[in-house]
């Protein structure tokens, strides 16, 4: 079960530190989707607790230099991170220690930073914690929440957005309030934050809702509306369910006309099939997900994220020789399954710019009978550009020299496709093309065996 750390950037002990440690740590349960919480071991802002190198507190010029570079570097995983603004005991930072990257973000938020002496001016002591937040959101392998925890109205939060735009990746917060010893919040009112907190962040992992209670009952028998057998595309009463289930998955999005309309009626039929109702493995029954499923699944999560999703209306629905490519026979292991699926497509799908996803379509490979399907992204192969190219997406490092989230997703995919150590029923490559009237990208190939 995935444990989330929080961790605290404080130049101050926490005040009830030991109510702090005891009561805000939670167990995975059901309630909380099988994560768990934590207070990092280090960087805790507690007292009685943490290790001595590095220290608890953010109380020197290197310690801050440490921990910038920590958030910047070292970071990874999911996390949620809370930041002081006001770091008293960093005053003689100097300008050599503020990267080029870093200023121009910081001179993005505060034109008045005109270069890295008149940022320190502007930014030092008071609103340090910043910078340190600056640093987290630059690192592309963590994904969590930043809080700003502070009794001072300096934050800008659409702005902070809008000069370094993490999209989805990392979600934005100002307490307003302080959480160290000195001026701090009442213990009960930082317990009932924390926990509001805490209920945000699993809020923003919950997704799209694939299967909505109202479809429980769907494709049981002849006799059940909608029925087991696909329908005519002229049976307005059955497409009209089929519709409402898409629009609720795909919000804002406008279904092409075509999808409703044989060939590609039965097909959508068809797949549908094996993700939702009493004919799907996910509620019980005995058909796993086609591989026509997977867009969708990539377009759900994007359009659940905000994310555009135009490039769908492309897609043809097709069935011939597109096999299911889950192998599960329990309800419970075959939404593991899908939703890992869907957290490994999504870091493809979407960057700092938002939707990466150029198109998706089936296409053949030379001596190979298989329909593949093909997702191309946005994402220069060979782009040495820290987080735009494909090795800084995959590995969270410009040389490949280091797991990042992508390779993570992956891994958990394959592991959760797998039913009793069998291998999974698909195959998945990620490589790089080059066309002439497109210049370079990447392209994810799946291809059910």
């Amino acid at each position: 079960m995935p444990d989330v750390p929080i961790l605290v950037f404080e130049d101050a002990v926490l005040a009830d530190s030991k109510a702090l440690r005891d009561r805000v740590p939670q167990k995975a349960t059901a309630e909380t989707n099988g994560y768990s919480f934590s207070w990092h071991p280090v960087y805790n802002a507690l007292g009685g607790i943490g290790q001595t190198k590095p220290p608890l507190l953010i109380s020197s010029t290197q310690l801050f230099e440490d921990a910038m570079r920590f958030l910047r570097y070292e970071l990874s995983g999911e996390a949620i991170v809370v930041l002081d603004l006001e770091l008293k005991g960093s005053t003689d930072l100097t300008p050599d220690k503020i990267s080029d990257d870093l200023f121009n973000v910081v001179a993005c938020l505060d034109k008045g930073a005109t270069d890295k002496k008149k940022l320190l001016q502007l930014f030092n002591p008071k609103r340090l914690g910043i910078l340190l937040g600056v640093s987290a959101a630059q690192n592309p392998n963590w994904r969590g929440m930043i809080l700003f925890a502070s009794g001072r109205d300096v934050v800008q939060l659409d702005q902070i957005q809008k000069c370094i735009p993490t999209q989805n990746r990392i979600a934005w917060r100002d307490l307003r309030r302080s959480f160290s010893a000195s001026g701090g919040t009442a213990l009960d009112i930082r317990l009932a934050e924390i926990n509001n907190v805490l209920k945000d962040f699993l809020q923003l992992q919950n997704g799209p809702d694939f299967w909505p209670t109202n479809t429980e009952g769907w494709f049981e028998s002849i006799n059940s509306v909608p029925p087991h057998p696909a329908p005519s595309d002229s049976n307005t009463a059955v497409v009209k369910l089929i519709k409402e289930y898409l629009e609720r998955l795909l919000p804002n999005f406008s279904l092409p006309e075509n999808w409703f309309k044989n060939p590609q009626w039965n097909n959508l039929y068809e797949t549908l099939k094996g993700m939702i109702g009493a004919s799907s493995v996910c509620c019980n029954g005995d058909k796993n997900m086609r591989l026509p499923a997977v867009p969708l699944l990539l377009a759900a999560q994007m359009a659940w994220k905000k994310n555009n999703i135009e490039w769908l209306k492309s897609f043809k629905w097709e069935l011939n020789d597109v096999v299911e490519i889950m192998p599960h026979k329990n309800a419970a292991e075959a939404r593991e399954a899908i939703e890992a699926m869907v957290a490994f497509l999504e870091e493809l799908g979407t960057g700092n710019n938002g939707t990466q996803v150029m198109g998706v379509s089936w296409g053949k490979v030379e001596g190979d009978q298989r329909n593949h399907l093909w997702i191309d992204f946005k994402i220069d192969p060979l782009s040495r550009a820290n987080g735009k190219g494909l090795l800084p997406t995959i590995f969270g490092s410009r040389w490949g020299n280091e797991k990042g989230q992508t390779v993570r997703a992956y891994e958990r995919m394959m592991e959760k496709a797998r039913v009793d150590q069998e291998p999974p029923l698909f195959s998945l490559c990620i490589y790089p093309i080059y066309l002439k009237d497109q210049g370079p990208f990447t392209r994810l190939d799946f291809r059910a065996l």
